[in-house]
């Protein structure tokens, strides 16, 4: 019944060859226009896995807190000079970014214009908390009056206008204290400014940081911030070198990068291919029929997907994918035409006789589909992504390929077109060297499988990256300014802030006795509620009158040897500084135009409040401490940063892996089971594709291939591929009463040699990408490729005996 169905089909097609060949024409006509749309997504998330604990709450540091909507701008002084020489300019650059209409806030380290540092200042006893509150009030009376004093004489032994005004204003040396207090738990270690700004340790950059007012993963808008920050800093000239970093240079980068790498790969795969045939076939007219149908199968698909679903890194190198796995099937339909031709079959009766062919390729196709669509499931957006475009395309590569095969086949063909393209020694050599090739197939089955063992897998988020060169200056940056490469971030959201404060102060105090931990928590800055009415009763409690110390403090200042009335600026700033009834809030430091401080820990996000604090583990001891202590804490903490979400992926990768696996060989089952409606056959038609899977992963842990998340699950999809071949040599040998395999190995083989090549050359263009998951994957896709045609046309055929 197949057989019949796809005999008329073919006679179908052939027959209304000019109605096809027009409807193809204009569905060719509608993607290209299609095309015009298509959208390439250079959201970086898109390609990282969604699905986890640790992996949705890293998602919201990043969009929240992260780096990927910052713009940052670094000033590079020559390597004789000092980057303070250059302030002047990059003030005047400053000046310039802020102005622009894209730009939202511009931090260059500097105290801006609108900040109010008195709020601050006159309550700064709340930001000690209730457990530090009596240490500074010791400071108001008795010896360490006098100590406070004294050292604040020793500060003025240096010469400076600023340590003066700061010694009036603080004789007691509590914005000292407080503000070392604050730059170790308060504020993310290595993003605190110096009195010139964001300056790196060797006195040769300065950092800017501002912060767009659209997301990067609009591109459009990133490649006018990019023009417009470009136009800026070359008004500056050298010798002063700027260099711009973050999303928005990364997403213009990454977009520019996947719309050639889309074209590079497709044009470099379809014109490898397109030489292997005009090669083999020593004409051009074969290039149209085998070709032309997968191109527009692929075109169709890419366009209709993309209209929809912008490509990503991943899914934009479909095409050249779909030009290898199509390719091949059409191939075998163009040797079975001319064998047809070849035993004296009109062209009509030729196309007709391919319906057994025809059968073959369509298990061929549903086979290599079932493996793509057993990605989906897996939680992988890239995967996934490839999965989709990939299986459909396959699917539509099989639909074109059987209807515009037969309108498109010559019906005239010269004699040298003929020409017989066979394979008369395969047979004989297998027969001969039947017991060799089992030896040699069990001795590499076992070595093979023994190294298999140790193929290199590893499942990070890092590895799928796919930022663009530009990228690379970020990491650049965070070693320049000190920043921590190793970080641990724990997040808590809710509709009220003060509750998420409350638990972030319980973790700071659950953490407090753990030495290999640094902490940078919200509630430093902004204490809870809870925090500040304790600390504001203590000092309510304290007695200390601001008049009566005044007096005090003028007595104990005259017998250190200060002048009369010397703090003044800080006896004015004592009603307000002993005041309990006063209160930190996060609308305060907003009016104050102090809300930069609190902007690394609270964000406010469609009415709800996301807070975070910074963990910094000095060894890898400390990791269970934090997990333990973000335990105890409980609900709404939640624990997250690249170390937690790798071991996060690390324990779900196995069972991943294997769900995935069991869905695409159920699926290639199924359909072999369809198509050959014979156990033994669908059973032998696995044992090359098993085989040749285990050798590839023995030679590529041999090689010291390392595979990621992107690249490991890129083997599933072989299963389909490799199949495939062992499906026609059968097939064949199953229409072929007398000396079956004989016949299979002498006519078919030529096919499925060249269908391999044109798989590996359509999945070889990956190689030369610049996402490194694509590279592996096509790395794994040749070497797995060049297995299974091995253990098709050699293992296969001496294990049955019957050549």
């Amino acid at each position: 019944m197949p057989e019949r169905f796809f005999r008329g089909l073919l006679r179908f097609a052939f027959r209304y060859r000019v109605l096809l060949l027009l409807v193809a024409a204009a569905v060719g006509v509608a993607s290209t226009w299609l095309l015009r749309g298509v959208a390439f997504d250079a959201n970086v998330l898109h390609l990282f896995p969604q699905r986890g604990k640790a992996v949705r709450a890293f998602h919201e540091y990043l969009e929240a807190f992260g780096s990927l909507d910052r713009l940052y701008v670094v000033f590079e002084a020559p390597a004789d000079r000092s980057i303070t020489e250059f302030e002047p300019e990059i003030e005047r650059f400053v000046e310039r970014l802020s102005a622009l209409p894209e730009i939202a806030s511009v931090d260059s380290g500097l105290e801006q214009p609108g900040q109010d540092w008195s709020y601050l200042l006159d309550r700064q006893l709340l930001l000690y908390g209730p457990d530090r509150i009596d240490a500074a009030l010791s400071r108001f009376a008795g010896p360490e009056l006098g100590r406070a004093l004294e050292a604040a004489r020793d500060r003025l032994t240096v010469p400076s206008s600023d340590i003066k005004a700061m010694v009036q204003l603080d004789p007691l040396g509590l914005l000292l204290d407080l503000r070392a207090h604050l730059t170790a738990t308060g504020l993310p270690i290595g993003i605190a400014a110096g009195q010139r700004g964001y300056i790196s340790a060797d006195g040769g950059s300065r950092l800017v940081i501002a912060k767009p007012t659209q997301p990067p993963f609009d591109t459009a808008f990133a490649r006018r911030l990019n023009t417009r920050v470009a136009e800026i800093s070359g008004d500056l000239g050298p010798p002063l070198v700027v260099r711009q970093a973050g999303g928005y240079r990364v997403a213009a980068a990454s977009e520019a990068l996947i719309k050639k790498e889309s074209v590079v790969n497709s044009v470099s795969s379809f014109m490898g291919i397109l030489a292997l045939v005009a090669v083999v076939f020593r004409s051009v007219r074969p290039l149209l029929v085998i070709s032309l149908p997968i191109g527009l199968a692929s075109l169709v698909t890419i366009a209709t997907y993309g209209a929809f679903v912008p490509l990503s890194a991943a899914s934009a190198s479909s095409a050249a994918i779909l030009f290898g796995l199509g390719v091949d099937n059409t191939l075998l339909l163009y040797l079975g035409y001319l064998e047809g031709r070849r035993a004296g079959l009109s062209a009509a009766d030729a196309v007709a006789r391919l319906g057994a062919a025809a059968v073959s390729v369509t298990i061929a196709f549903t086979t290599t589909a079932a493996t793509f669509f057993g990605l989906l499931p897996i939680d992988l957006p890239a995967l996934q992504d490839l999965g989709r475009i990939a299986g459909w395309g396959v699917l539509a590569c099989g639909v074109f390929a059987l209807l515009l095969f037969p309108a498109l086949v010559p019906q005239r063909l010269r004699p040298g077109e003929l020409r017989a393209i066979e394979t008369p020694w395969l047979p004989r050599f297998v027969n001969r060297r039947r017991r060799i090739i089992l030896i040699a197939a069990a001795v590499l089955t076992v070595v093979l499988g023994v190294a298999s063992f140790d193929l290199k897998v590893t499942p990070t988020v890092q590895k799928l990256d796919s930022r663009a060169p530009d990228g690379d200056l970020e990491g650049e940056i965070a070693k320049r300014f000190q920043l921590p490469d190793d970080i641990v971030f724990v997040i808590a959201q809710g509709e009220a802030l003060d509750p998420l404060l409350d638990a972030h102060a319980r973790l700071a105090a659950a953490l407090g006795s753990t030495a290999d931990v640094g902490i940078s928590s919200p509630a430093v800055l902004l204490p809870p509620e809870a925090s500040q009415a304790r600390t504001a009763d203590r000092l309510a409690r304290s007695g200390i009158d601001p008049v009566q110390f005044s007096r005090r403090l003028e007595d104990a200042a005259v017998r250190a040897g200060f002048r009369p009335q010397s703090f003044q600026p800080f006896v004015d700033r004592l009603p307000k500084l002993l005041d309990p009834n006063q209160r930190l809030t996060l609308e305060g430091y907003r009016a104050n135009g102090l809300d930069g401080l609190l902007s690394h820990h609270i964000v406010r996000q469609d009415g709800r409040y996301l807070t975070v604090t910074y963990l910094y583990p000095r060894s890898p001891a400390a990791l269970p401490a934090i997990a333990a202590a973000v335990d105890r804490v409980g609900f709404p903490l939640r624990l997250t940063g690249l170390t937690i979400v790798n071991a996060e992926l690390e324990k779900g990768f196995l069972p991943a892996f294997l769900r995935g696996g069991i869905i695409g060989v159920a699926g290639v089952i199924v359909l072999l089971l369809l198509g050959f409606r014979n156990l033994r056959l669908t059973a032998l038609s696995l044992v090359p594709v098993t085989l040749g899977s285990l050798w590839s992963a023995g030679v590529l842990a041999l090689a010291g291939v390392e595979l990621d998340l992107f690249s490991v699950f890129g083997v599933l999809m072989c299963i389909g591929i490799g199949v495939d071949y062992g499906v026609h040599v059968l097939h064949r040998r199953a229409q072929e009463p007398v000396r079956g395999m004989a016949i299979a190995l002498t006519r078919t083989a030529p096919s499925i040699l060249l269908a391999g090549t044109t798989t590996m050359i359509g999945f070889g263009s990956l190689i030369f990408s610049s996402y490194a998951p694509l590279q592996a994957l096509g790395m794994v896709t040749v070497v797995t490729i060049i297995a299974c045609l091995a253990t098709s046309l050699l293992v296969l055929p001496a294990l049955l005996g019957e050549p």
